[in-house]
């Protein structure tokens, strides 16, 4: 046991070495949560992952098109579960969804308490913290953490003595989550609304930012041309709006050496901003709430 603990965090520092911008629908992790990149397929199967001070968490699916209702043992609703009775259940109708795998397994005897909380880019519109809608495994095509079938006690059980919460913020962008297990572990899959990812600046979804990024936001605005694909692409400054403020903050950075667009930013292969950028390094959601239009899954081209 302890062996594969030492073998496991460096596999785990080197993951993290290659995470990238496309992984990026959770923002931030807080707590005892850490983030990492997708496990390997037998990634959650004991003794995997085991610890006594780390919730992992990490991205199943993004724009994933769901083609039949899913369960759900919390709907959404922002507030305080902490009991069985306190859940409200439900189904979400077929939709483009991003799903996120939430893992604490105690590594040893006794009993373990951790919390923490993840931020997401958008919305929470459902989350399953039961073994049964756990089970179903309804995300195992084309990419979902996959666990032995006899592993039954996945989700949060609420045993005696044993008073595990999860909150949902009032604006549904942050789940926060009080842990406790002892020889099983607990599982949580939270469902966000699934929104494209794009670059910011590249209005005209062609792939790179350049001159004719700014020409096309300017016949958008004021020449009748047709609207971006991505609205937060065009919104090249990320204050929350289109207007010729824009192709002018893109020609300062092109020409003038202004500051680049706010994230996403277009990146090289290096990371650092550039017109001709690395898709892989570059996409992402929009981190700045605001009220142009989501990206919708599928229409930024450049991005997947």
């Amino acid at each position: 046991m302890t062996s594969m603990v030492r073998y496991l965090f460096p596999t785990l520092a080197l993951f993290l070495a290659f995470q990238t911008r496309l992984d990026a629908t959770i923002l931030s992790a807080g707590g005892a949560a850490v983030l990492i990149p997708f496990p390997p397929d037998a990634g959650c199967a004991l003794p995997a992952l085991e610890s006594n001070t780390t919730i992992w968490a990490w991205e199943e699916q993004h724009c994933f098109d769901f083609t039949a209702t899913v369960p759900v043992d919390i709907d959404g609703t922002p507030g305080t579960y902490n009991s069985p009775a306190t859940l409200t259940g439900g189904t979400l109708s077929p939709m483009f969804l991003d799903s996120h795998f939430i893992h604490f397994d105690q590594l040893g005897p006794g009993v373990t308490t951790l919390t923490g909380s993840l931020v997401f880019a958008e919305p929470i519109v459902g989350v399953q913290v039961l073994a049964p809608s756990l089970m179903l495994e309804i995300l195992s095509s084309p990419r979902g953490t996959l666990y032995p079938t006899g592993a039954s006690r996945r989700g949060l059980d609420w045993d005696p003595g044993f008073t595990e919460v999860i909150t949902i913020s009032p604006d549904r962008l942050r789940i926060d989550f009080t842990l406790i297990t002892s020889n099983v572990k607990d599982q949580v899959r939270v469902f966000t609304e699934g929104h494209g990812f794009f670059v910011r600046g590249d209005a005209n979804a062609d792939g790179q930012v350049d001159l004719s990024d700014s020409v096309y936001i300017l016949v958008y605005e004021f020449g009748g041309g047709p609207a971006p694909p991505c609205a937060d692409a065009a919104d090249a400054n990320d204050d929350g709006s289109l207007d010729i403020s824009d192709p002018i903050y893109l020609l300062n950075w092109l020409f003038l050496s202004g500051p680049a667009p706010p994230d996403p930013t277009p990146v090289d292969a290096s990371g650092v901003p550039s017109g001709t950028y690395d898709p892989v390094l570059s996409c992402g959601p929009d981190p700045t709430p605001d009220s142009l239009p989501p990206c919708p899954c599928g229409s930024f081209g450049p991005c997947p």
